[in-house]
């Protein structure tokens, strides 16, 4: 819970605080504690530091799931890291970890940062044709526009 304050007041040096204490009290931080740390890291811009916890959580042999993933992907897109984001996210899939709607939102937001309006678009073409189709929410439609604005180009409002 502490670590949960730590990650959404983005105070990167507390949640890593947090986590050294928990180790030194012989905790072992499970997959939900490291996401919530590559979170952290991710808002404050630390992508390094995100990527080195994700290998100290698959070295410790903890299974990174479809947060995990998110909390990396999120991390690449905010720092405007396009090419890590999708390879992150092609990790994922090797490792058969299904997407969710975070993950391709935030797909879209990189996209959005690049420029790269006709890619976001097939992103949100790879997220409806997935085995349990994902239908786009207001987070989808809002990465979409902006990256359209962003780029000069209209929305196309349709299907």
């Amino acid at each position: 819970m502490l670590l949960s304050v730590c990650a959404n007041a983005q105070d990167f040096d507390g949640a890593f605080e947090v986590m050294l204490l928990m180790k030194e009290a012989g905790l072992k931080p499970d997959c939900k504690l490291y996401t919530t740390l590559i979170s952290t890291c991710g808002k404050c811009g630390k992508v390094d530091a995100m990527f080195e916890v994700f290998h100290e959580m698959v070295n410790a042999g903890v299974d990174p799931n479809v947060n995990t993933y998110g909390a990396l992907i999120d991390g690449c897109a905010r720092a405007g890291q396009v090419a890590k984001a999708f390879g992150v996210y092609g990790i994922m899939r090797s490792k058969n970890v299904p997407p969710d709607r975070v993950v391709f939102n935030a797909l879209i937001t990189a996209c959005g940062r690049s420029g790269a309006v006709d890619r976001a678009f097939d992103v949100l073409a790879e997220m409806r044709s997935e085995p349990t189709s994902i239908d786009p929410d207001e987070f989808t439609i809002g990465a979409l526009v902006k990256t359209c604005i962003q780029c000069g180009q209209t929305f196309p409002f349709h299907g």
